[in-house]
């Protein structure tokens, strides 16, 4: 697959489809109302005006999201704005799957350059907004973790069937970012299962 392509297809095509009610965020969970995440909802309008199209890999999520349902559920990415993941983003997987292989371990056994982001992905009542990933294990690159809802209908299927996903975020001027809606996956896109 052509990853590269593939991202600037899909740049494309979010910068010159008119945006529909369609994708827009729906149905805000209560909880959020007064929280951090919450902004995921209340910034949507910037995203769709001014956010940039992005690889995501995902960190961990709620198994609900695997599975079919009508619920929406809080996720952990990783993105980044550096063009090398344009072609690269099987690298933020590799990432995310060193991140996940330490949660819930022994403090002893984590690195301490991890330590931080290890207690909250290990702690599913915590949330991470754009903090940067350490550079030990990004390549010396500008990487985020950040906090999300999935909202399945941004989704071509409903539910998470890959770890890897176009996301719109615009990490300089938002703490928050949302799934790029489905119609503007390109085919490839669709059908990824990795």
């Amino acid at each position: 697959m052509d990853f590269e392509m593939n991202i600037q297809e899909m740049r494309n095509a979010f910068l010159t489809k008119k945006i529909k009610f369609s994708d827009r965020l729906r149905g805000q969970p209560y909880w959020t109302k007064s929280h951090e995440i919450g902004n995921q909802y209340k910034m949507q309008n910037v995203f769709l005006t001014q956010g940039q199209v992005y690889y995501a890999s995902l960190v961990q999520a709620n198994v609900a999201l695997f599975q079919p349902g009508l619920q929406n559920h809080g996720a952990e990415i990783l993105f980044s704005t550096d063009n090398y993941f344009d072609a690269q983003p099987l690298r933020l997987r590799e990432i995310a799957r060193e991140l996940f292989q330490y949660k819930n371990k022994d403090a002893k056994d984590i690195p301490k350059h991890l330590a931080d982001i290890i207690s909250i992905i290990s702690n599913e009542h915590k949330y991470i907004f754009n903090v940067k990933v350490p550079t030990e294990i990004t390549d010396g690159r500008e990487v985020f973790i950040t906090t999300l809802i999935i909202h399945r209908h941004h989704l071509p299927k409903r539910k998470l069937v890959s770890g890897l996903f176009p996301i719109i975020a615009l990490p300089d001027k938002v703490n928050a970012c949302m799934v790029l809606p489905k119609r503007f996956w390109t085919e490839e896109m669709k059908f990824l299962s990795l």
